[in-house]
């Protein structure tokens, strides 16, 4: 628990695809089966490479930029608390107490 955080590197969700031989064989068994019943076949879900990560790139910037407006208020406005304190203590207290008990050591 700090008052400021750490960065942190952006990480994507990529998901690797591994080659499966039954999922290829069982694909072309289906298409098999379309061609023979006369079904038009059409691709379905074909793969644009790079899409996820692009996608996730994006929804992940959004995500972060509105968290990080109100860190940075949150940041600005204890220090300006911590400033007034140095101010009041500087200008206004009556620290001559503290200076002798200090000079006596």
């Amino acid at each position: 628990m700090g008052l400021f955080k750490t960065f942190t590197y952006n990480v994507f969700d990529y998901k690797p695809r591994y080659y499966d031989a039954k999922v290829d064989e069982f694909h072309e068994k289906v298409m098999d089966r379309r061609e023979a019943e006369g079904k038009d076949i059409e691709p379905t879900g074909e793969y644009v490479p790079g899409a996820s990560i692009r996608g996730s790139f994006r929804s992940k910037m959004r995500r972060t930029s509105y968290g990080g407006t109100k860190k940075s208020t949150i940041r600005i406005f204890c220090i300006a608390v911590f400033l007034f304190f140095l101010a009041y203590l500087i200008f206004f207290a009556d620290l001559t107490g503290i200076v002798s008990y200090i000079s006596k050591l």
